[in-house]
């Protein structure tokens, strides 16, 4: 508990935070003095601000900290309307609520160093966010894509009867999870619930959570085209004393041998110099197809069959955002 000197001491204040449509409730908690660094704590799934109340209070207070604490859209203070009708994701949470609140922080305190504290799904969703450019600190707790079957066995149970069929069912018949009606912890949107359990039964991120790939003959707007014909466009980022050609040999060898002299390539944010080494890029990029269930190291499960190369590339990574466009577009090689 806190002492009465310490709530003496505290500047604490309620506030709106706009996160693309939506108003989040926030709260502020400032020190005596000039704050040292300023924080944002993401926190847990069903966990309220009002959990994490000490906490902040006990920062300021003992570490000269400002820190803002907020509740997601549609649940807890920011629950503006009847729960069954809101449309909120978990993904929501992560990619708009948890961006927004950090970029309202880095308002308030521009010169100030920010911290980001992020407890469970708070601590998953850093790299979506722009803001995250000026943080000097970030920290994580409990963070981390986790399958159901990883738990211990003496929690495990509870986590399967949570994602039961049975559970889901009165989940869409209510059009939310009731969680303190049935002793089963916070309620919850049913989008929150939905993403949340796909992520706790299936391995690996969903690209479908952060975006959506089209496709389509028709798709004249966001298709890529060149001199008539489809095509792909990769926006390729250079790492400081990284060379695009040989990262293209080294992880997939049989394109890099690839011939593809109709394939167009421009000397703009590669550091390409031929069009063969263009194009083995291009084409490894477009065969790597990255599936979410594959591991580091596996080989991938469904190279691409129009990326000219007989042997499937080896798929370094589980994300596979950066292939997605090359994905839905390899046959306009």
């Amino acid at each position: 508990m806190l002492d009465a000197t310490m709530q003496r001491v505290l500047n604490a204040e309620d506030m709106d935070i706009q996160s693309d449509g939506a108003v989040l409730r926030g709260r502020i908690v400032r020190p005596k003095g000039t704050p040292r660094a300023a924080l944002v704590l993401h926190g847990a799934t069903g966990a309220p601000a009002g959990f994490y109340r000490g906490f902040a209070e006990w920062a300021a207070q003992e570490r000269d900290m400002a820190v803002l604490t907020y509740d997601y859209r549609d649940f807890g203070a920011s629950l503006r309307r009847p729960m069954r009708g809101s449309t909120a994701t978990l993904a929501d949470w992560g990619r708009l609520d948890q961006a927004a609140a950090l970029a309202a922080l880095a308002r308030m305190y521009p010169d100030t160093p920010l911290w980001v504290l992020g407890h469970s799904v708070g601590g998953l969703w850093m790299g979506w966010h722009a803001a995250m450019g000026r943080v000097s600190h970030a920290i994580t707790i409990g963070a981390g894509l986790t399958h159901v079957s990883d738990h211990p066995w003496r929690y495990q149970w509870k986590a399967r009867v949570f994602w039961s069929p049975p559970v889901r069912a009165l989940v869409a018949a209510a059009g939310y999870l009731p969680g303190r009606m049935v002793g089963l912890g916070a309620d919850l949107p049913k989008g929150v619930y939905e993403d949340w359990r796909r992520w706790c039964i299936t391995r690996g991120w969903h690209l479908s959570d952060v975006g959506r790939v089209s496709d389509d003959v028709q798709n004249n707007k966001t298709a890529s085209w060149y001199n008539g014909q489809r095509a792909i466009v990769l926006a390729i980022q250079r790492q400081p004393g990284a060379n695009t050609v040989e990262v293209a040999a080294a992880r997939c060898p049989s394109a890099s041998r690839a011939t593809a002299p109709t394939v167009p390539y421009f000397r703009s944010a590669s550091n390409t110099s031929s069009p063969r080494a263009a194009a083995a890029f291009i084409i490894c990029k477009a065969c790597q197809r990255a599936s979410t269930r594959n591991q580091p190291g596996s080989t991938c499960s469904s190279p691409c069959s129009s990326a000219k190369t007989s042997a499937p590339s080896r798929a370094r990574s589980t994300c596979g955002l950066c292939c997605m466009t090359a994905r839905a577009s390899c046959t306009g090689l």
